[in-house]
C-alpha cells in the first residue's frame, strides 16, 4: 500500500461545518480494515470534505486500494476522490503523491476495460458491468482542467486499442455517457 507524509489524524476538522458530531465520530473511529464507501465518501468529498488536505491525505492509500478490491462500489467514490485530487493538486505535487495516484487509477481504470463483460439488471437488458466505473472515472477527468488530458489518453490507449474487441464495444457504453458529460474525442 502507498504511503503519504501524513499520520492518522486525531481529529476531523470539518472545515465547512457540513457534518454531524457522530458522522465525523464514524469516520475518525472507523478502523483502517473496516473504513468504507460511507467514511471514504465523507473524507474525499468534492466540495465539502470532512477534513483539511493533511487531515484527508492520509487516507488517500485506503481510497486507492478501495477502488481496486471493491468492485461493486468503486464507481461510488472515484468521481470525488478525482474531483478532491484536482482540487488538492498542488499539495499532491508537493507531496509527490500525484502521479503514483494517477497510475494507480489508471491500472484500476485499465482492469475494468479488460474485464468488461455483460450482465443482467434485474429487468432481464444486458449492460456492461464496469461502464458506471469507467464512465465516473472519464467524467471526472475531464471535469479537472490538469486531469482532462488524461481522459484522452485513457480513452486513446485502453479503449481503443484494448486487445479483446468484445470489450472495446462494451467499453464504448462508458464512453458514450463520458461524451455526454462533455468529453470530446476530436482534435
Amino acid at each position: 500500500m502507498m504511503k503519504t507524509p501524513y499520520e492518522k489524524p486525531k481529529r476531523f476538522s470539518d472545515p465547512h461545518s457540513d457534518f454531524s458530531q457522530e458522522e465525523i465520530d464514524q469516520a475518525l473511529n472507523c478502523s483502517e480494515q473496516d473504513i468504507g464507501y460511507y467514511e471514504l465518501s465523507c473524507i474525499f468529498q468534492e466540495f465539502l470534505p470532512i477534513g483539511t488536505y493533511e487531515e484527508c491525505a492520509y487516507y488517500i492509500p485506503h481510497a486507492l486500494d478501495f477502488m481496486k478490491t471493491n468492485i461493486e462500489e468503486r464507481a461510488d467514490i472515484v468521481g470525488d476522490f478525482i474531483c478532491w485530487c484536482c482540487a488538492n493538486k498542488e499539495e499532491l505535487e508537493r507531496d509527490l503523491l500525484l502521479d503514483e495516484i494517477l497510475n494507480h487509477i489508471e491500472a484500476v481504470f485499465k482492469e475494468a476495460v479488460d474485464s468488461c463483460t455483460l450482465v443482467r439488471n434485474m429487468d432481464g437488458f444486458p449492460y456492461p458491468n464496469n461502464q458506471p466505473f469507467i464512465s465516473f472515472t472519464l467524467e471526472a477527468l475531464y471535469e479537472c482542467p490538469y486531469f482532462k488530458r488524461y481522459a484522452r489518453i485513457w480513452i486513446d490507449s485502453y479503449c481503443h486499442r484494448c486487445g479483446k474487441w468484445e470489450n472495446c464495444k462494451l467499453c464504448v457504453s462508458g464512453l458514450i455517457d463520458g461524451l455526454i458529460a462533455g468529453i470530446r474525442l476530436g482534435p
